[in-house]
């Protein structure tokens, strides 16, 4: 007796599968469902879209975005009329700032054997033959990987066409069980136990969180500020208001550099004194940081009170000669100097005292320079960078089969 399989005396194992087309594990020949098998990948990181096909036409302006393929905010893949693809975003050119690309290549997929280079053409060789083969992509920062198949691929100064079909590789990624529900925790019916979203997310009506309760109500009376026609009820129109969130700010209609609402509402005959002259009345000063590019800036603020606090851009990697250590956000600038060195678990360390007198081919020198130590053949085994402040070099002993000093 055959099972429902076809196959004699089975157990209907042979066509039972996740007929789910949405799951990981979806079984395109499965004719029994056992969707409860079904699996979906829980991933740390992951693109917006799994499958791009993307086509840059000859002599296409690659500084407009829609001929550049911007995959996240540090990657935009692009090419010049002639040259090789490179990183939008940290390069102005296929030659410029390489090692700082952040991006690397390998020839074949991801699963392949090969070893990765900061440019194309290191890892994959003449372009021309490129149609029809695939290499792999890693963003470095976001440790993103793609496998590019190229479709077409213009040489030489023919404009700097080509296109490719781009698709995700899920790396660090858990197979789990597919569990339907909403998987939007700004819903009214957040599942923290689904896996999969199955369009069931239900939302507050605008203005009212899942209890009905105004978002927000700046002036507390009932009425949701997306409906409140004077949101800080200062009596005067929010479409007429200079501020609407603010019941001492409003407008200054007498023209005497006092703001017509400084009492709390709107009262020009009572709008009191201006000390510092900004518009704003003494009694309606907010203080806190009015620049809108700090981090801290406040758009209710009147008066600056010297808080704002900003980004500050350098290199933030310790090993660079130029680190930076009141960098917060890496701007591509780290210096790692003109030598590999090798480091051991053997070193010493010279002292470079303050205003260190410097000769370089009989030229006394200022400024910033790199130092390095060598041995008698010119192997250099420990460098820094010198900026005329007290420094040191670190200098790498031989250990094991590891050269040194």
């Amino acid at each position: 007796c055959a099972d429902d399989c076809g196959v004699p005396n089975g157990d209907n194992s042979s066509c039972t599968g996740c007929t789910n087309p949405e799951a990981y594990n979806y079984d395109p020949n499965a004719t029994i469902e056992d969707n409860t098998s079904c699996t979906v990948l829980d991933c740390e990181d992951e693109p917006a879209d799994y499958v791009v096909e993307f086509v840059k036409e000859n002599y296409a302006d690659w500084n407009l975005p829609e001929n550049r393929d911007i995959i996240t905010e540090t990657c935009e893949l692009a090419r010049q009329n002639n040259q090789s693809i490179y990183n939008y975003v940290f390069q102005d050119s296929y030659q410029d700032n390489q090692d700082g690309s952040n991006i690397e290549w390998k020839d074949g997929a991801y699963d392949e054997p090969g070893d990765y280079y900061s440019a194309i053409t290191d890892a994959a060789g003449q372009m021309n033959n490129i149609v029809g083969e695939t290499m792999t992509l890693h963003i470095i920062d976001s440790d993103l990987y793609f496998e590019i198949e190229f479709t077409s691929y213009s040489g030489g100064n023919s404009g700097g066409g080509f296109s490719y079909i781009r698709t995700w590789v899920p790396v660090d990624c858990d197979e789990v069980l597919l569990v339907e529900g909403c998987t939007d925790d700004w819903a009214c019916n957040y599942d923290a136990s689904a896996t999969y979203n199955d369009g069931s997310c239900i939302y507050g009506a605008d203005g009212y969180d899942c209890e009905g309760n105004c978002i927000s109500d700046y002036d507390s009376d009932g009425i949701c500020d997306d409906w409140d026609a004077d949101d800080d009820n200062d009596g005067v129109l929010d479409g007429d208001d200079s501020n609407d969130n603010n019941e001492f700010v409003c407008s200054d209609t007498d023209g005497d550099g006092c703001d017509d609402c400084s009492s709390g509402t709107f009262d020009p005959s009572n709008d009191g004194s201006d000390a510092d002259g900004d518009g704003v009345c003494d009694a309606g000063e907010i203080f806190g940081c009015t620049d809108s590019d700090a981090l801290n800036y406040s758009n209710l603020a009147t008066e600056d009170d010297g808080t704002c606090l900003y980004s500050s851009y350098g290199c933030t990697d310790e090993t660079a000669g130029n680190y930076d250590a009141d960098a917060d956000i890496d701007d591509g600038s780290c210096d790692y100097g003109p030598w590999d060195i090798i480091t051991t678990d053997c070193n010493m360390t010279v002292l470079l005292p303050e205003d260190l007198d410097i000769t370089v081919e009989g030229e006394a020198w200022s400024g910033s320079i790199w130092i390095g130590v060598t041995d008698a053949d010119g192997n250099v085994y420990g460098s820094t960078l010198y900026t005329g402040e007290v420094n040191s070099i670190a200098v790498w002993g031989e250990a094991d089969d590891i050269p040194g000093m």
